[in-house]
């Protein structure tokens, strides 16, 4: 099978997944490791594509995310920090404690009368601890790397260029939003178009330009307000949070640029006006 580019999806239930997925393939590449299944390197290797294809974000709940999680790739730790370790698995009721605990030997019991048994508890109530503790494990470790930590982290791997395209998703709802979803409705061509327009510059990947913070941060800005209000009330979350860059790692970034076809009566006017 031949292809023009390949595409991974790569896709988050939470917010976070994005951004963890996106870093952990950066730390993955720096440290040569292959996180694919048999199967997904079973297929990649029946292929012939190009690999320097870029990436496709739709929507800009998945832009901030992948932002962060660039930053995150590169300028923070390969291996996960013992703090993030001890969030994503706690210790649950009935595993082996690996480590005695220190005790202060003045504070020890001298008392000769044995010790009170152990309460025991019921497998209810320890499956109750148990499913209260996973309640609280995030769905995705949290971040590696602060953006408030970006100016004073070592960038030991230079970023390769990256290309990407942002596609725009609008999601409204709501009943009392109806009238602005039928606006939607009828002028959904002009939403396809942009979607098309942006698909298809990151499927030719012909022409590109440098990332430009001032105008490539707003990206889809405008989305946030179709978001749910309890989401756009968080005071803490990616989702939420300005985009913080460094220049080190954005230098890196590439953006495709779609270009209108030339057809044959511009050429020929083209030429004509060159000859004149």
């Amino acid at each position: 099978m031949l292809l023009r580019s390949y595409f991974e999806i790569i896709e988050g239930r939470m917010q976070g997944d994005i951004r963890h997925k996106v870093a952990q393939a950066i730390r993955d590449k720096k440290v040569g490791k292959d996180s694919l299944t048999e199967l997904q390197r079973a297929t990649k290797e029946r292929l012939v594509y190009d690999a320097q294809a870029g990436d496709i974000v739709l929507g800009r709940h998945t832009y901030k995310e992948y932002i962060r999680g660039f930053h995150e790739g590169y300028l923070g730790p390969t291996s996960e920090p013992e703090a993030i370790t001890s969030i994503m698995n706690p210790h649950m009721p009935g595993d082996p404690i690996t480590e005695a605990p220190l005790v202060d030997e003045s504070l020890v019991n001298t008392d000769p009368s044995p010790p009170e048994p152990p309460v025991e508890k019921t497998d209810e109530e320890i499956k109750a601890e148990i499913d209260a503790i996973k309640a609280k494990i995030p769905s995705s470790p949290p971040s590696y790397i602060l953006p408030d930590e970006y100016a004073a982290a070592q960038l030991n791997t230079n970023p390769p260029t990256t290309s990407f395209t942002y596609v725009p998703m609008q999601h409204l709802l709501g009943f009392l939003n109806t009238p602005w979803r039928i606006y939607r409705f009828l002028n959904r061509r002009s939403l396809a178009e942009d979607m098309c327009r942006a698909t298809t510059a990151a499927v030719l990947a012909s022409h590109t330009r440098t990332f430009d913070e001032t105008r490539d941060l707003e990206y889809g800005i405008d989305e946030q307000m179709d978001w749910p209000k309890k989401n756009r009330q968080k005071e803490d979350g990616v989702w939420v949070e300005s985009i913080t860059t460094d220049r080190r790692v954005v230098e890196a970034l590439q953006v495709y640029q779609y270009e209108e076809p030339v057809t044959a009566g511009e050429q020929q006017a083209s030429g004509e006006a060159s000859t004149a």
